[in-house]
């Protein structure tokens, strides 16, 4: 496959598909002595005014996460009833560069994941079912050969778990709220690009229950940041099956590029699907007639999630060194992790 966003990086294509020398996973990193991980390099190079990457602070975390117990010598408590807190060294990439910026890089990853997707699998309901808990891009790619609607499902997963992580992980209470506002940026930036996939996967990140629990975090955002996010919220709210959604994807005309919300059209699928492929009448003599109606919205539903993607190609945005790898090869911690972070900090 040729086109692809980091081709000019030396990445070779497919990126989602085939990593280069990918960075340590969290079960590696793990399984090292120290002074390994001090010595190995660290790819892409952090910036000055960071302090550690967002891949290795999620190895540095894992490593390094103290979890709370009142005797030492009491039973380890079940994962659902732990507490975590977070280590002071983590400050999320996202801080050091420009929110537009990394909406663009994160809109080509999604556009490259659109690549994968193929119409036959789509009327055929021929896709995996993604594995919800997925934590970490290399580790997924080298684990199993996934493609297609499963390549963006694993993203959306993925990404949606990462904006979670970067904000427990975050110690200070002013750094949370600036890494807050900075994926509120990015969502609305993305937004305005049409990347609906990464503004939702940032909105309902921020929307759990572990992320809006955080009161004294949220109480450092500012109204018109709160007011920037209150709208998205509206855009991604489920009522009248997502029509907020629906509607604004709808005005996209094939002038400007897209990135939808696959998630919808593959809900529409399976729900057209559970429709009687025959039609059956009450008088025995009369054959049962195939259910063209069925066949029909299936096409429909098809042709609209493909005008999208068409005009997925429409971007011209250029990859730049460094960012795109970071936004790439992103981690995450578990749901158990996350929950025990949120309530270690508040």
């Amino acid at each position: 496959m040729s086109g692809t966003i980091i081709s000019e990086l030396g990445i070779p294509s497919h990126p989602l598909r085939h990593p280069p020398s990918p960075p340590l996973t969290l079960e590696q990193a793990l399984s090292l002595p120290n002074s390994s991980l001090n010595d190995r390099p660290r790819t892409p190079r952090t910036p000055r005014n960071l302090s550690i990457s967002g891949r290795d602070a999620l190895s540095s975390q894992s490593r390094s996460t103290r979890t709370i117990r009142a005797d030492t010598g009491t039973p380890r408590r079940s994962r659902e009833s732990q507490i975590f807190q977070p280590t002071a060294i983590h400050l999320p990439f996202i801080l050091a560069y420009d929110s537009e910026l990394l909406a663009k890089q994160f809109t080509l990853i999604e556009k490259d994941a659109l690549l994968e997707v193929d119409w036959k699998e789509l009327v055929e309901l021929n896709w995996s079912q993604a594995d919800a808990d997925v934590k970490d891009w290399v580790e997924l790619l080298n684990s199993r050969d996934i493609k297609g609607v499963e390549v963006v499902v694993a993203r959306f997963n993925l990404v949606y778990s990462w904006a979670r992580s970067e904000i427990v992980m975050t110690k200070s209470a002013d750094e949370r709220a600036r890494a807050i506002v900075k994926l509120i940026h990015i969502a609305a930036h993305a937004r305005q690009m049409h990347n609906y996939a990464t503004m939702y996967q940032i909105t309902i990140a921020l929307l759990t229950a572990d992320i809006a629990r955080l009161r004294k975090t949220w109480e450092l955002v500012s109204l018109a940041e709160m007011g920037t996010f209150k709208e998205l919220e509206a855009l991604v709210q489920p009522v009248r099956n997502f029509h907020n959604l629906r509607t604004e994807m709808e005005k996209v005309t094939g002038e400007s590029g897209c990135i939808p919300f696959v998630g919808l059209f593959t809900h529409d699928l399976i729900l057209n699907a559970q429709r009687p492929p025959w039609i059956h009448f009450t008088q025995p003599d009369m054959p049962p007639l195939v259910n063209f109606e069925r066949h029909r919205m299936t096409a429909a539903i098809v042709k609209r999630l493909l005008r999208l993607i068409e005009a997925s190609h429409k971007y011209s945005f250029v990859a730049v060194d460094g960012v795109c790898e970071r936004c790439l090869w992103i981690s995450a911690l578990n749901d158990d992790e996350i929950r025990g972070l949120s309530k270690g900090i508040e």
